[in-house]
């Protein structure tokens, strides 16, 4: 079993391990989600923006967390350009930043 430096995300201290295929799971028999760090490293590199009737809410990269996310500019977009988001359909987007815009990609 190859170790991996890390701590499990569940709270279990550092249980991680090189599991089949090359995915990074918890060692710990009683982990909540063996998984969680695979699942992490799974999860789509761009912002995903939830619009709703009352509002939008953005789940930010974890590229963006790493960095603090003190200067995100997608948040800090949605912020600004509040009439925009109003014209967006209800549901779940993709965000990307391009140049000076950021575009918004609807998922199912």
């Amino acid at each position: 079993m190859e170790q991996v430096f890390g701590k499990c995300p569940m709270g279990c201290g550092r249980m991680l391990f090189l599991g089949n295929n090359g995915h990074v799971t918890c060692s710990y028999v009683k982990c909540p989600d063996p998984s969680a760090v695979d699942k992490l490293l799974d999860l789509p590199i761009s912002h995903v923006v939830y619009v709703r009737g009352d509002g939008w809410i953005i789940e930010h990269s974890l590229a963006c967390r790493l960095s603090g996310m003190t200067n995100c500019e997608i948040h800090k977009y949605c912020i600004d350009s509040s009439a925009v988001m109003m014209c967006l359909d209800e549901g779940k987007y993709l965000a990307a930043k391009t140049g000076n815009l950021v575009n918004f990609n609807k998922v199912k």
